[in-house]
């Protein structure tokens, strides 16, 4: 419960952040993440209340809704804040895949109600790719680009660290629980948490510095 706490404390900041500072129109939709990070809250405070009504059943049902949501989210903003053609057709044929592998695996091969690293990786690994593709377009760019006064700049690291940090124990993530390597699952909360805490306390920065750019 504390993990989600303090996890919960940069994810409404970050929110909080949104919502002051980012108003429609907004460039490469960037005003979506307030509703985006609406959602997330809700996903995680659900989760919990999902296991505390209905002890001993599995709520990984809920995160494999969430992942295959999320990465979508992120691949629509690449598409949006991309500006090469080819780097949007990657992005739009990588989102492609992404879906019909996730809806195939999930429901034909692992199970809904298990929980599917396999899928949080391949999404992880586009995703990875965009933000590549996009810190490119930056370094490429013939007019000078503040980075710390773009917002995507700050958005895309909080997104890499998170997904790069969570990669490993994802990918092992059913060997752990049925080795009951951490069966209480201390070591992912805290990864999950330090790792929430920069992610969205660099969304925050990002939001921030487009108000006073």
């Amino acid at each position: 419960m504390l993990s989600i706490i303090i996890g919960s404390i940069p994810l409404l900041v970050a929110l909080f952040v949104s919502a002051i500072y980012y108003k429609r129109p907004e460039p490469g939709r960037l005003w979506l993440f307030t509703w985006f990070l609406l959602f997330t809250f809700l996903v995680q405070t659900g989760s919990y209340l999902y296991c505390v009504v209905r002890p001993g059943h599995s709520n990984h049902f809920i995160f494999n809704s969430y992942t295959i949501v999320m990465f979508i989210f992120y691949a629509y903003i690449y598409y949006e804040v991309l500006t090469r053609p080819l780097f949007k057709k990657l992005v739009a044929c990588g989102s492609l895949f992404f879906f019909v592998f996730c809806f195939y695996h999930i429901i034909f091969i692992n199970h809904f109600f298990k929980y599917s690293p396999i899928s949080y990786d391949v999404g992880g690994f586009l995703v990875l790719c965009y933000c590549f593709l996009y810190m490119t377009e930056l370094l490429r760019a013939d007019e000078f680009i503040n980075f710390f006064k773009t917002p995507m700049f700050w958005i895309s690291t909080g997104i890499m660290i998170s997904i790069g940090g969570n990669f490993l124990y994802i990918s092992f993530f059913n060997y752990i629980l049925d080795n009951k390597m951490d069966s209480q699952g201390h070591i992912y909360n805290l990864i999950s948490t330090v790792l929430s805490i920069i992610e969205y306390s660099l969304f925050a920065i990002g939001f921030y510095v487009k108000k006073n750019g």
